[in-house]
């Protein structure tokens, strides 16, 4: 018969792993559960939830951009404009 493992995980949280176990505990919490002085047939009581879900930790910034590359866009902006002021101008002329 499949069963649930009645151990809870440092987290808090009731151990996920599930199978024909030995007295309901998997291999990870039969010897914690027998070293807690507790009979191996009696279910421990649930764990208190803290009621908050741990979150990841947050992303690091973006790293700042190089001076060098905001000056060479700069400059390129510059020269599309000026690209664009000269064919409008020549096209005014009738050029």
């Amino acid at each position: 018969m499949n069963q649930q493992c009645l151990g809870i995980t440092r987290g808090g949280e009731r151990c996920k792993i599930t199978g024909n176990l030995k007295d309901g505990y998997c291999h990870l919490h039969r010897k914690r559960h027998m070293d807690d002085g507790t009979e191996a047939s009696k279910p421990p009581e649930e764990a208190p939830r803290s009621g908050k879900k741990t979150t990841p930790p947050p992303l690091p910034p973006e790293p700042a951009s190089d001076a060098t590359t905001k000056i060479v866009l700069f400059g390129l902006v510059c020269f599309l404009i000026l690209l664009l002021a000269a064919a409008v101008s020549s096209r005014r002329n009738g050029r």
